[in-house]
Order: structure tokens, then C-alpha cells, then sequence
């Protein structure tokens, strides 16, 4: 019996291996959605092949689908307007050795890739213990410059190397900059108004732009680079100088975005002491930019990943915050997608309670 037991065990163990390996495989690595600039064309008719610049040695996988856009275009002539980020086409990886080709079938033909477009495309990258805001950043080619226009970070710098130090390396050089900037402007007669007027409403009230480019701290600094994160359209490849984007930033009150509330209220909303403390800050930006459903995309996210403890704990989260600041939207996605995450997991009696919460939510 007890060699039977053994072998049982050593067959078991055996027949598992694929799957632990595969389970290891998945913990040491993560799918994110990368953009490259477009460094080379040759179009036939509606078709375009089109080489990518910096993704070599990433792992990218002939046949994996990009997305093609044409950049944003600045209005040349009288009466145009300025173009922003476009979708224009889509298609595989052809070759992906030393050098990685695409072949882009175009919408329509009488739309152009060219030279500085971007691709995007998901990549498997290492999971690192850390990844700091900058990775995000340049993932999603949001990158900024100092006053002599030269970058503070970039795709290769935080593919392998980002973590807690290499963060905070370069929060203090940017601070840096932003504090020479400063220094350079300050006794200059011509400043733009943008500058030196006062802001009027929002968490920067009574103080000028460049009052906070000489007094920025890190959590101010922060604050636009999760801004960023959260609406990247007017951001994404355009390498704005930093002080010139904070200052425009910050005339508009410096605004709370979902990430940032997110990061401040997620850990707390179970102590309603410190919910209560924290929230009014939050509350006008949670109701009126529709935060609660900002969050739904995320859930949504790890429920296509089987992570439910983490999307069941969001989904908390929503309704938490839907309940304290009476938004019936949040309540009602709340409850749905709690009802999703029991229904992925066979818990069908729970799910159909939590669908009647929805329900009465939605009519609401």
C-alpha cells in the first residue's frame, strides 16, 4: 500500500509539471499594451510595411496584432485644426529578429503612416516586484523633457531596470528641473499669464503657476503623472517640456485623477474613520467626472485574468465609494459586476441576489 501511495504521488507530481511550469511561467511575467514610434515606411496601394523603432529583443512574436496611428498633426494652414491621435489601420508582425516589421492594412486609403506614427501592440514583459509610474508612462510613450528638451526616461531604461530606486531617481532629477526652471524664469519681465496669475478654484486656489514650479514637492509632481496616465490622449508622443505641461496642469486647479484617488482612498475604504477623513477632497471629482464607472475597465480587466479576489475588492471599492457620495450608476455597476465575478466561480445563488441589486440600481 504504502508503494502504491508512492507511486501515486510521483504520477501525480509527473502529470503536473506542465501546469506548474506554466503557473510559474505566468507569475514571472505580465501582458501590457506598449506604443513604438514608426521608423521607416513602404506603402503598395492600401497596405503599408512599416518598421518599429526600440522593440527589438522584447520577445515580440511574429503574427501578434498592432494597431497603427497616425500622431497628432499641428494645423499648417488657415482655417484647419490640429489632428490628434488617430487609429488608421492594423495588421501582424511579419519579422521580429533584428529588426521588427509590420505589415498595416490602412481604414482607408487615402490615410498615410509615416515616420514618427506610432504602433501599439501587447507584449509579454518580466514582472518585475515593482514597477513605478514611469514604466507606465513610457509604455504608453508619455514621456517629457527638461528646459534643453532632453527626456528623463524611456522604454529601455525601465524595461528591465525600473523599481523603488530607480523611482526615486527620477522624481528628484525632474524636481530638480522644475526648480531650475524656476530660477532661470523668474526675474523675466515678458511671462506669459499663465504664469504669474492666480489660480482661481481647485487644490492650487490663490497660488500662480509659477509659484508651483518653484515650490513643487514629488506628491505634486505625482499627482500630473498619474493625471497623465489617466488621459494621455494630448500627451502621447508630443514630448512636452515638464514645466510647461505642470504649469498648464496646474492652472486648471491641479485636477484629481481617478488613479490618484484611487491610490489614496483604496486602502482605507474599509476604515470608514479614515473613508470619511479622506473623501471630501475626492468628492467633487468622483461625482462629476463619473470615477465610480472609471474603475469599471480595471475590474474588467482582472476578471479577463481570473483575478477575482483583486476584482472582487474593486468592485467593493466602487460601491463604497458610490454609496457614500449617492452616485446610483456606481451602485448599480458595482453590484454587477460582483454578481460576475460569483457567476465566473459557480457561485450562482449569491450572483442572483447581487443581479437584483443591480437591477434595482439600474431602474433608479
Amino acid at each position: 500500500m504504502k508503494k502504491a501511495n508512492i507511486k501515486y504521488r510521483l504520477l501525480l507530481f509527473v502529470l503536473l509539471i506542465p501546469f506548474l511550469g506554466q503557473a510559474q511561467k505566468n507569475a514571472s511575467t505580465e501582458e501590457r499594451e506598449l506604443y513604438f514610434y514608426v521608423s521607416y515606411v513602404l506603402r503598395h496601394n492600401d497596405t503599408v510595411v512599416a518598421l518599429i523603432s526600440g522593440a527589438n529583443n522584447m520577445g515580440i512574436q511574429n503574427g501578434a496584432l498592432v494597431n497603427a496611428y497616425r500622431s497628432f498633426r499641428q494645423a499648417t494652414n488657415p482655417g484647419e485644426k490640429d489632428t490628434n491621435i488617430t487609429l488608421i489601420g492594423s495588421g501582424p508582425i511579419v519579422r521580429s529578429d533584428s529588426i521588427t516589421l509590420c505589415r498595416i492594412k490602412l481604414l482607408k486609403e487615402k490615410d498615410t503612416l509615416a515616420v514618427g506614427d506610432l504602433v501599439s501592440l501587447k507584449v509579454t514583459l518580466p514582472n518585475r516586484a515593482y514597477r513605478s509610474i514611469f514604466s507606465d508612462l513610457a509604455f504608453n510613450k508619455l514621456t517629457f523633457t527638461d528646459v534643453n528638451r532632453n527626456g528623463f526616461y524611456s522604454l529601455s531604461d525601465v524595461w528591465n531596470t525600473d523599481g523603488q530606486q530607480k523611482e526615486d531617481s527620477i522624481f528628484t532629477i525632474m524636481l530638480n528641473d522644475l526648480h531650475a526652471t524656476y530660477e532661470k524664469v523668474k526675474n523675466f519681465t515678458n511671462l506669459p499669464p499663465m504664469l504669474i496669475n492666480k489660480i482661481a478654484g481647485g487644490r492650487y486656489n490663490g497660488k500662480t503657476s509659477l509659484e508651483l514650479i518653484r515650490d513643487a514637492t514629488r506628491a505634486d509632481l505625482k499627482s500630473f503623472l498619474l493625471y497623465v496616465n489617466t488621459y494621455p490622449l494630448g500627451y502621447r508622443a508630443r514630448n512636452f517640456r515638464l514645466s510647461e505641461s505642470f504649469a498648464g496642469w496646474a492652472v486648471f486647479g491641479g485636477p484629481y485623477s481617478p488613479g490618484e484617488v484611487k491610490e489614496s482612498l483604496y486602502p482605507v475604504f474599509r476604515n470608514k474613520a479614515l473613508l470619511f477623513k479622506r473623501l471630501p477632497q475626492y468628492k467633487y471629482d468622483i461625482v462629476n467626472n463619473g470615477y465610480c464607472i472609471a474603475y469599471i475597465k480595471q475590474i474588467e480587466e482582472l476578471i479577463a485574468k481570473d483575478k477575482f479576489d483583486s476584482a472582487m475588492n474593486l468592485a467593493n471599492f466602487v460601491k463604497a465609494l458610490s454609496y457614500e457620495v449617492n452616485d446610483t450608476s456606481g451602485k448599480a455597476l458595482g453590484w454587477l459586476y460582483e454578481a460576475e465575478i460569483d457567476h465566473k466561480q459557480n457561485h450562482y445563488d449569491i450572483a442572483a441576489q447581487k443581479c437584483d441589486s443591480a437591477i434595482k440600481y439600474s431602474i433608479l
